[in-house]
């Protein structure tokens, strides 16, 4: 039992492992994103001002609205599993721009270590894809059958 439980890398522990993952990020990141959405054109505004820091400089409201949505639907679809790959693709570039951000600002580590680590994490994800326990296991098997 010992032996599965920290060896092992079988399927079952590994599903339950992205299942927890997906929900804790997709939990979070509901809890991000809806104060950013609703924060509405302002709050999109100095969100997407951010863009700067790779470069781009028009239409700040816009990207601060598309990283807003991909925080709040791409948590949402996290926490049920659905369109996991094109949602962690999104979160991904949200994260790559927060980091460049924070870099292009000479935060210390402590401030930009938290989105390199979900850099990390949502290229798991991208690579992972669904697990048996997501709404898009469930929907290939449909379709699939």
């Amino acid at each position: 039992m010992i032996k599965k439980i920290f060896i092992s890398a079988s399927g079952n522990f590994m599903e339950i492992a992205r299942l927890l993952l997906r929900a804790g990020l997709g939990v979070n990141f509901i809890l991000h994103g809806y104060p950013k959405i609703a924060g509405g054109t302002q709050a999109w505004y100095l969100i997407g001002l951010k863009m700067k820091s790779i470069g781009v400089a028009l239409f700040p409201v816009v990207f601060g609205f598309a990283a807003s949505c991909a925080e709040l639907i791409g948590g949402i679809f996290l926490l049920i599993g659905f369109l996991i790959r094109p949602s962690a693709f999104f979160l991904l570039i949200s994260m790559i721009i927060a980091l460049s951000y924070l870099l292009s600002k000479q935060a210390g580590f402590d401030d930009y270590s938290h989105p390199l680590e979900l850099i990390f994490v949502f290229l798991f994800l991208l690579f992972a894809g669904p697990d048996r326990f997501s709404a898009d296991y469930k929907i290939n098997r449909l379709i699939i059958h």
